[in-house]
């Protein structure tokens, strides 16, 4: 009995200091990859396409929860106070976004993949389905679905012996089993099925005689091609991530007496937190495995360098601070400038004959 409790504490010990760090480069990698994927999907190149419009959904979703949730997460372990532990309507509020973030993007992700499986179909009325209108319409209609069918959390949820949680254990079995087929289910199986039949309507394409089309005509089919491609991969990562989650999940479920298990917990935790990764790298899946978001990202940065290479480089840009005599901090002022001249000559290869003294 007493060598457990070194375990407990020391297992407790490290989780606590693994989500200390872990979140932060979360929120890094969150922030670099929702700010990206809003730039390229809104882009002439990809905003007409339905699939588009559910990714940068699915992207601004991910968005709150990195600065609802992570960040919640990031403040909590720095000052050591959780509201949730003494503030109900917090524990409510919290626990109700947790719920409704947590499950949106997973459901974007199914109607792209339902998306992409109509656009590829030979049925007309199928590929009437992939209208921009359409997904607008859907994604405000999952949305609101949503956040109305997990109102019930905010009145379910209570503080007990300085913990946030379900009010009763009726709750709690029921909630768990809704979750297990909300998120831990049926997205995963959705996304696979649909991913698989659009494949199959792709192949089929490809078998059939197609005519010769105007240049237009191909470069949308390649354009929805990549796309394709683009949401297989992210519901690979999807499913790799979340699996090994909803096994331990299901586990807990089943084996009610898995809970007070330290080393389950640790692994139950530390699953999670790997888990996290769904809601922080869709940008970098995308760059990594399709070639028309390279592009566009790669355009995006050479606009940047050719706004940042335009823009004069004027002294006013350095208002001069006087000391208390009178005189001016030329120094100063003369470092920063010149700093900026060398990064401007990094950049775009140029030099800058204006003086800076």
């Amino acid at each position: 009995m007493n060598s457990t409790a070194p375990t407990i504490g020391s297992l407790t010990y490290v989780y606590v200091q693994l989500r200390r760090y872990w979140m932060p480069i979360l929120l890094a990698l969150g922030t670099t990859s929702s700010v990206s994927n809003v730039v390229i999907f809104t882009r002439k190149t990809l905003r007409t396409s339905p699939c588009s419009m559910y990714f940068l959904a699915a992207t601004i979703n991910n968005s709150f929860v990195q600065y609802t949730l992570f960040l919640n997460m990031i403040i909590t372990d720095a000052i050591n106070d959780d509201p949730t532990t003494y503030s109900s309507a917090y524990c409510k509020i919290r626990s109700y976004l947790i719920y409704v973030l947590y499950t949106l993007s997973p459901y974007f992700t199914v109607l792209a993949c339902a998306d992409r499986y109509c656009s590829s179909s030979s049925n007309s009325r199928l590929r009437n389905l992939s209208k921009l209108s359409i997904a607008g319409r859907l994604i405000l209609l999952t949305t609101t679905f949503t956040f109305l069918i997990y109102l019930h959390v905010l009145f379910n949820f209570e503080i007990h012996n300085g913990a946030c949680g379900p009010k009763d254990s009726i709750y709690a079995e029921e909630l768990t089993i809704m979750l297990m087929f909300s998120f831990c289910l049926l997205p995963p199986a959705i996304m696979s099925i649909f991913s698989v039949l659009a494949f199959r309507n792709i192949k089929q394409q490809r078998q059939r005689i197609m005519p010769v089309n105007a240049v237009g005509g191909a470069r949308m089919r390649q354009r929805e091609s990549q796309l394709l491609k683009m949401l297989f991969f992210h519901v690979l990562v999807n499913i790799l991530l979340v699996t090994p989650f909803s096994i331990a999940y299901l586990m807990s479920t089943i084996y009610y007496e898995l809970y007070i298990n330290s080393i389950f917990s640790f692994i139950f935790n530390t699953l999670m937190l790997v888990m996290y990764l769904n809601y922080a790298t869709s940008f970098f899946i995308y760059i990594a495995t399709t070639r028309l978001y390279r592009h566009e990202f790669i355009k995006v940065l050479k606009i940047l360098k050719n706004h940042f290479c335009r823009m004069p480089l004027i002294q006013q840009h350095f208002p001069q601070q006087r000391q208390d005599n009178g005189t001016t901090r030329h120094t100063t002022r003369t470092n920063s400038l010149q700093k900026l001249v060398i990064l401007r000559t990094t950049i775009c290869g140029v030099h800058e004959n204006r003086s800076v003294t």
